[in-house]
């Protein structure tokens, strides 16, 4: 009985994987599929590129980098989300924007533990 199981189960998942087809290009010119093999457009392989850099230039700020939101569109890369201090902040954007290919950079991370009111910065 197991094994008629098992053996279904495996000719489903094999039909299943055959009827993954690539779907048409959507209108921001990128194509994506229903299957495991996508291919990534230029921004997601930026955006995978910058992430790389970051955690290796920076293995001491892999909790903030990994909660990063990293976003491109139009040429224009966007950092969004929390980072610990300002350190981590300055640190993020001094690596990304020294990054050879990148253009301009949309710096939308906040502090979570700013510095208080009259402490250098």
């Amino acid at each position: 009985m197991r094994i008629a199981l098992l053996a279904v189960v495996a000719t489903g998942m094999i039909a299943c994987a055959k009827d993954r087809a690539p779907v048409s290009p959507s209108s921001t010119g990128e194509t994506t599929t229903t299957g495991a093999n996508v291919a990534p457009s230029d921004g997601m392989r930026k955006v995978e590129h910058v992430r790389a850099v970051l955690r290796e230039q920076r293995p001491g700020r892999q909790a903030d980098i990994d909660t990063l939101v990293i976003g491109e569109a139009g040429g224009v890369l966007t950092l969004a989300g929390d980072v610990s201090d300002e350190q981590a902040h300055a640190e993020i954007l001094q690596t990304v924007r020294g990054m050879p290919g990148i253009g301009e950079v949309r710096d939308q991370i906040r502090v979570r533990n700013p510095a208080s009111p009259g402490v250098a910065r």
